[in-house]
């Protein structure tokens, strides 16, 4: 798919002829982030990757202080609460993404028995609370499909099925916290919209 991708840059250029400097600086912008995670995939072994997780899980409570201050003493919201990642238009993107990755960490490992009840319960409450904060409409529907997606490939168990119903409820009570926060997006998650 990269290559494929490639090709079709190329094409594109070839056709819509541009500056050079135009296209290499797109190509540095876009297949940088391929040839990281080729490398990372073709390089990194299971104990590096173990202790990346550790490295996201340390981080995390740093990230949600982070974030939990500059909303309650700053006055910083939506696009521009970031935590860790800063305070720039656009930096909860970024917050997304790793959220997503801790989330999906803590979800698995609980449903293995690697990861406490309370931890996942708190990770997963304190990125819900900080998505309301941020603003990260979509992350509730991600976190319902990082839930989805870890019972799928999960043994049946009453862990799997407390995982659903809190994940559920909590999804519903970060909506709820969202629209109270932010008025302009009441009724973002029904059908209708």
């Amino acid at each position: 798919w990269v290559v494929l991708f490639l090709i079709f840059t190329l094409l594109t250029y070839l056709t819509q002829f541009q500056s050079p400097l135009y296209y290499l600086w797109g190509f540095r912008n876009n297949f940088r982030f391929y040839a990281a995670f080729l490398a990372f995939a073709a390089f990194l072994t299971m104990d590096d990757m173990a202790g990346f997780l550790k490295l996201f899980d340390r981080l995390f409570w740093l990230n949600v202080a982070v974030s939990l201050i500059q909303y309650f003493v700053f006055g910083i919201e939506q696009d521009f609460l970031g935590g860790i990642f800063g305070s720039e238009k656009g930096c909860n993107g970024y917050t997304n993404i790793y959220f997503l990755i801790v989330i999906t960490k803590s979800v698995v490992f609980y449903l293995q028995k690697q990861e406490t009840g309370r931890a996942c319960i708190s990770k997963c409450l304190a990125v819900l609370l900080v998505g309301a904060l941020a603003e990260l409409k979509f992350f509730f529907v991600e976190f319902l499909l990082v839930i989805a997606l870890a019972s799928l490939f999960t043994k049946f168990t009453w862990r799997k099925l407390l995982v659903i119903a809190g994940g559920i409820l909590a999804v519903l009570l970060g909506a709820a916290l969202l629209a109270i926060l932010f008025p302009t997006f009441r009724g973002w998650f029904t059908l209708e919209y």
